[in-house]
């Protein structure tokens, strides 16, 4: 497996805003935060917490995530072209 300098080109990376940058940092710090507490905290998931307050800042962190980034457009459901 050999890679040439034209496989290399930076024209090939795509161009990210520092809004964008900023929301990818975020959501693979959440990751990683999430995965540290299953793999040294109780081992439940959050929302089996016994905690309410967890679990509830758990539910709503994922509903708000839904709305926020969710795609809620008119168009062509995508498995109709085949």
């Amino acid at each position: 497996f050999i890679l040439s300098s034209s496989q290399l080109d930076m024209s090939m990376i795509p161009k990210v805003s520092q809004t964008d940058l900023l929301l990818i940092i975020v959501s693979i710090g959440i990751l990683m935060a999430y995965h540290f507490y299953e793999e040294w905290g109780s081992g439940k998931p959050l929302v089996r917490s016994d905690n309410t307050l967890l679990r509830w800042a758990t539910y709503v962190f994922l509903i708000l995530s839904i709305l926020s980034f969710g795609v809620f457009s008119s168009s062509e459901f995508i498995y109709f072209q085949f």
